[in-house]
Formats: C-alpha cells, sequence, structure tokens
C-alpha cells in the first residue's frame, strides 16, 4: 500500500447527485487518531480513489483509471454549465460572463502554482 494511502472504518451517512451526474458522498468516522485526521487534511480537495466494503479490507492497490466523459458535452462545456448552476443559485450581482472568467483564471493560477 501506497505510504500517502488512507485506511479507516467509516459508513456512508447520504448520498446525493450532483449537477454534472457525478455523486456526492457524505462520510462518517468514528473519533480518529490525530495522526490519521491530519493525513486526511492534506489530502483534501485533491482527487484520489476511494475502496468501499462492508468487510475488512486487507492492504489493496488501486488501480490507475483513465477518466472518461460521457454524453455530448466537452469537459469545458462541462465545467461552464456547472459555474452557471453555481453561479445561479448564489445569485451573484456579478454578471455571469465575468464570474465564469475570473473563476477559470483562479483555476489556472491554481495549476501554475502546482508547475512551479
Amino acid at each position: 500500500m501506497n505510504k500517502d494511502t488512507i485506511q479507516l472504518e467509516a459508513f456512508i451517512h447520504s448520498v446525493s447527485t450532483l449537477v454534472d451526474g457525478g455523486l456526492k458522498l457524505n462520510i462518517h468516522t468514528q473519533e480518529l487518531p490525530a495522526e490519521t485526521m491530519m493525513s486526511l487534511m492534506k489530502i483534501g480537495r485533491k482527487m484520489g480513489y476511494i475502496a468501499i466494503s462492508p468487510e475488512a479490507m486487507r492492504s489493496i492497490e488501486m488501480p490507475k483509471a483513465e477518466v472518461e466523459f460521457k454524453g455530448d458535452k466537452t469537459p469545458s462545456q462541462r465545467l461552464r454549465n456547472t459555474l452557471y448552476v453555481y453561479w445561479k443559485k448564489k445569485e451573484l450581482s456579478e454578471d455571469f460572463d465575468s464570474f465564469y472568467k475570473r473563476k477559470i483564471e483562479e483555476f489556472i493560477d491554481v495549476i501554475k502554482e502546482k508547475i512551479e
């Protein structure tokens, strides 16, 4: 198992659907050791893999999966649509085109920081 892999006992509290067709999982744990909590905080807001089983698991190696986008929309169209739904729900005073450009620039800056 990779040194960055965290394995813990948890249960799925709720599942809800997202606008882009994904799912949101609300996972609860019992009290965790400080080291485990810190490890989870370090990987927050990062993509990763999750394995869920009703049985205790031995060390497993998660496969590297290629991301596939299904449907007629390109990934950039899906991103724009998702940002639009977010903008609409937040009822922001800024017009959508300005909001969209600002958010895209923020995303680009985050990626640039990871390159350096």
